[in-house]
């Protein structure tokens, strides 16, 4: 993973420029074999990497990698928010070919430090345990999962966590997933209004926290609605 300043400050240059050229990302139209004679290359990638046009003619093949890259995923969703992202054929994105090279020199940075600390760190350890856990607090106004598995609309979950580490080659065989053996508690603002997402206004039974036992016994004692 890399800095969250480095995506923060490419994507608001890229803001600022596609705000003020103010100018559509539009496809490629290939004229017989002019687009290739222009280009003096294949149009065809290789396994393993995608093509992307400056809008000035410039071609540039982008390794798959970098895909996972959250300054090349924010360029995009800022693109597409700003000027639209139409069509499935090649793709033209609304600046010149020295700002992309100075855009790729920063995601190649970004990737190829993620993947050193990633190096470093499998020579000198023979696990990695992320804290899959604490996703939310029960100070919070709503109900959550702390320790959700899979959230489709947003990237806090456990799934999410333990893919960007494979994703940046860590051996899955070294990665254990934490587990939490207790639940957050929260005081309802309804008692009829349950389940994940629930408004709440504070902390439940035992400060916020109990553990496995003490869950099993409370829903005992309390005929609790357990929602799955």
């Amino acid at each position: 993973m890399i800095s969250t300043k480095t995506p923060e400050k490419v994507v608001r240059k890229w803001q600022d420029l596609v705000v003020i050229r103010r100018k559509r990302i539009s496809l490629t139209k290939i004229n017989g074999n002019m687009e290739m004679e222009k280009l003096g290359v294949p149009l065809v990638a290789d396994k393993g990497y995608f093509v992307v046009y400056s809008d000035d003619g410039r071609r540039f093949v982008i390794p798959l990698l970098y895909l996972n890259n959250e300054v090349w995923r924010q360029l995009l969703e800022m693109s597409e928010e700003e000027c639209g992202l139409p069509g499935d054929s090649l793709i033209t994105l609304p600046c010149d070919a020295f700002l992309w090279q100075y855009i790729i020199s920063l995601i190649h940075r970004g990737v190829a430090e993620a993947m050193l600390r990633k190096h470093w760190l499998c020579n000198y350890v023979d696990w990695i345990s992320p804290m899959c856990f604490d996703y939310c607090a029960s100070s919070n106004p709503i109900t959550w999962e702390h320790a959700a598995l899979y959230d489709p609309k947003s990237n806090t979950s456990t799934s999410f966590g333990i893919e960007s580490w494979i994703q940046v080659n860590v051996p899955p065989e070294k990665i254990v997933m934490g587990m939490p053996l207790y639940g957050k508690t929260w005081t309802l603002q309804d008692p009829n209004v349950n389940g994940v997402g629930a408004p709440a206004v504070g902390a439940g039974p035992r400060d916020g926290i109990l553990v496995y036992s003490q869950i099993v016994e409370f829903n005992s004692e309390n005929n609790a609605t357990i929602c799955v």
